[in-house]
């Protein structure tokens, strides 16, 4: 039975690893590859400083030539920048209404009573947030027959960055309450796993520009993993039991 589960776990692990640690490194190299910057320093930065190196390099402006922009940008489309950015912020605000009021009218356990919470928690939802409306604007999408909206890679780009600063504050917040930063719990582990997936999803739809369908599917496989990994403290346990929240 152990050699058993020693097996499977290292089919399962070794793809997971490269998935989880090679596969933001990649996204980082390909992503300045497409900008056409400098390619030896991106990967340095991408084999030490993967999701920062991510976020930032997301962020550049690329240096390729006027007629490659053009016809870049010609397949998107500002038309539904203003709803996203409205949506998000209103999803936002009632998921974060929601938490607190769970919070204030339901008993905390020890772990939870500490100021941390006002911090990792609301990034979170924020992160879920912004997830959530790209899937609504994939829809929106496929039923107008529309290029792919700007505001949608910004959202996604905006998703990966809070995502990031969740598992970090969690970190920060988990040093003082466990007396480690890092446990392995099943909410951290998944929570790993979901950024990677943001991001490998994040850079397909920057590079590619999905057709219509194929970029709800990715969208769609990204709520999934949100909504997975939000409600998977019901599921499994571990050390995160603050189910009675939500």
């Amino acid at each position: 039975m152990s050699s058993t589960a020693s097996v499977l776990g290292f089919v399962v692990g070794i793809p997971l690893f490269i998935f989880v640690v090679i596969g933001p490194m990649y996204c980082v190299i390909k992503i300045a590859e497409f900008k056409k910057l400098n390619s030896a320093l991106w990967t340095f930065f991408a084999i030490f400083f993967s999701i920062p190196a991510f976020i930032v390099v997301s962020l550049l402006p690329s240096l390729r030539s006027t007629v490659e922009k053009d016809t870049y940008h010609g397949k998107f489309t500002p038309i539904h920048d203003n709803f996203g950015y409205t949506f998000a912020a209103i999803i936002s605000m009632l998921t974060i209404m929601y938490f607190y009021f769970r919070l204030y009218t339901s008993p905390l356990i020890p772990a939870l009573q500490n100021p941390c919470i006002n911090i990792h928690v609301p990034i979170g939802l924020i992160a879920y947030s912004a997830g959530f409306t790209s899937f609504i604007l994939c829809i929106i999408r496929l039923t107008q027959k529309i290029p792919m909206p700007r505001v949608l890679l910004r959202l996604q780009l905006f998703a990966v960055t809070m995502h990031f600063l969740t598992i970090l504050s969690g970190s920060i917040w988990a040093q003082y309450a466990w007396g480690a930063s890092w446990s392995w719990d099943p909410k951290e582990t998944w929570s790993i796993i979901l950024l990677s997936i943001m991001i490998n999803i994040t850079t397909y739809l920057t590079i590619k520009v999905p057709g219509r369908t194929k970029g709800l599917i990715l969208v769609t496989l990204q709520l999934a993993a949100i909504v997975f990994v939000a409600l998977l403290d019901k599921t499994l346990a571990g050390l995160h039991l603050y189910a009675v929240l939500f």
